[in-house]
């Protein structure tokens, strides 16, 4: 024993020589546990919460030497929870939050080694750390062992690069009897400083995110240091392709990707296999708009005063359809009233006009013609629902309107004005709402109404067939068809069913037209 601390001095004292200064470093040290309500793990004569805190009390000082700035979560034997824990953290933004713990494992009590845990969400050099720390605990403690993610309060809330060690097991005879002497908690102490130390004398990769303001391309670039093997950039959890270019990163956003507010995360990886932090930003992605989609009405305005077109700009950045109003519109003759994206342009006399637009890089125009006298009304047209099917021109002849799975209605109405718009509604119609799906009536006695009910259900488009349950392999045989089936009625049945959408429970047959309206609330339309 004796032997294996002088080890461990000589050992500290050439560490203090080469490893590099903490200055400048902010660290948080978290003594696991704590107060009379959380003593974490137990051995014979020793309590996880107490050698916690002197370990961390140790490494504190240990920090300091080496000019880092240490903020313990707990100075005493007191209950501090774990959202406490990691609020200071994030709130100081600190470099590193270590937070120091023993093992146990009281069914195995010769089980004895060590884990360091990292954010399982981790993508920065707390993983670094875990695994140095895995070194330290076999030269400083004599335990083997992994560094992994683990899924724990701590290194889901913390915001900051975080590791979590257990460097032995207390529950392990021989080895309390070692954490109960100073020199060797003071030991494992060292094993914490150096890993940390080892992390911060490394060359870690930096990324410079305070100079990407709005994202105003389909292409970024991020400053970075030239130490970089691999790197990666996500809109929220979303990749962005990452090519590096010495000291920055060239930055593509894929065409999925849809404008709008994300939280830009991005990390990179040294040449030496060190992790960067983690680094995030809040960003707005507005690339410019490269095509604009007209819809114009009425199809032709007539040359009289009182007439109009109304166009609708539809602004789209590659494939996807923007927010943006145009940064000029001007027309050959006469004037446009503009609101938003809609423009209204009146008859003034002259028969041919033109309109262009301008959106960023993006400029097209649009040539209108007023013509005859016809007065015309556009017509927009809506389900029921208010779903939108389309769009007819009136000019006072009859007009059928007809879509599939709604009654057809003849509108026949005199324009009131030169050019006006008005919106109808038409309903739906039961005919072939139910077009291809499979439906089971199920009873436990057969009835001449049920026929009725398949023939009703039929005529809606649907195949509907007739089951009768009167025992338990009729009820077996019934579950396992049931999957291949879209709707199953149980008339006075009470099975557990699962077809492909639903299952309805009605008392008797009379219940068919509340059973149908259900059909439609579970999606059987269409």
């Amino acid at each position: 024993m004796k032997r294996r601390l002088l080890l461990i001095l000589l050992s500290l004292c050439s560490f203090n020589l080469l490893f590099a200064s903490l200055t400048g470093k902010l660290i948080v040290v978290d003594p696991g546990h704590g107060g009379k309500e959380d003593r974490g793990a137990t051995g014979t004569i020793l309590e996880e919460a107490d050698i916690n805190l002197k370990v961390a009390k140790y490494l504190r000082e240990l920090l300091e030497e080496c000019g880092a700035t240490v903020i313990m979560t707990r100075t005493s034997d007191r209950t501090v929870s774990l959202a406490e824990r990691a609020n200071l953290a994030n709130r100081v933004d600190a470099d590193l939050f270590v937070s120091i713990h023993f093992n146990s494992m009281k069914n195995t009590p010769n089980s004895d080694f060590s884990i360091a845990y990292y954010s399982a969400y981790s993508a920065d050099y707390a993983r670094n750390v875990a695994d140095y720390l895995i070194e330290s605990f076999k030269k400083y403690v004599g335990t083997s062992g992994d560094a992994g993610p683990g899924d724990v309060y701590l290194m889901r809330e913390v915001k900051v690069p975080a590791v979590l060690g257990e460097p032995c097991h207390v529950s392990n005879e021989e080895r309390e009897q070692w954490l109960n002497e100073e020199e060797n908690l003071k030991a494992v102490a060292i094993a914490y400083k150096e890993a940390i130390c080892r992390l911060f004398d490394s060359e870690i990769p930096e990324l410079n995110l305070e100079a990407v303001e709005e994202i105003n391309s389909w292409d970024f670039n991020i400053d970075c240091s030239q130490n970089i093997d691999k790197a990666f950039a996500f809109f929220d959890k979303q990749p962005l392709d990452v090519e590096i270019q010495q000291d920055r990163l060239f930055i593509s956003v894929p065409e999925n990707i849809s404008p709008g507010k994300y939280f830009l995360t991005a990390y990179a990886i040294g040449k030496n296999g060190v992790y960067s932090k983690k680094y995030t930003k809040w960003i707005q992605f507005n690339p410019p708009v490269d095509s604009v989609k007209i819809e114009i009405f009425p199809d032709r305005a007539p040359a009289i005063a009182g007439s109009y077109y109304k166009i609708d700009l539809i602004p789209y950045a590659r494939r996807h359809c923007v927010d943006k109003e145009p940064l000029s519109v001007k027309v050959s003759d006469g004037f446009i009233t503009k609101s938003g994206n809609s423009l209204i342009i009146p008859y003034m006399g002259i028969d041919e006009v033109c309109i262009t637009v301008s959106y960023e890089a993006t400029e097209l125009t649009v040539p209108l013609l007023f013509s005859g006298d016809t007065w015309v009304e556009v017509v927009s047209i809506h389900s029921d629902d208010g779903t939108f099917l389309g769009i007819i021109e009136n000019t006072g002849e009859p007009v059928t309107i007809s879509y599939d799975g709604y009654e057809r209605v003849i509108y026949n109405q005199t324009p009131v004005k030169p050019v006006s718009f008005k919106s109808i509604r038409v309903n739906r119609t039961l005919e072939g709402f139910l077009k291809g799906k499979k439906i089971i009536i199920a009873a436990s006695k057969q009835k001449e109404s049920f026929e009725k009910i398949a023939q009703i259900l039929q005529n809606y488009g649907c195949d509907a067939e007739i089951v009768i349950v009167q025992s338990k392999r009729d009820e077996i045989n019934l579950m396992r068809r049931a999957s291949s089936v879209d709707f199953i009625f149980l008339i006075s049945l009470n099975i557990n069913l699962k077809p492909r959408y639903e299952t309805f429970f009605l008392s008797d047959e009379k219940e068919l037209d509340r059973a149908i309206e259900l059909l439609k609330k579970a999606g059987g339309i269409g």
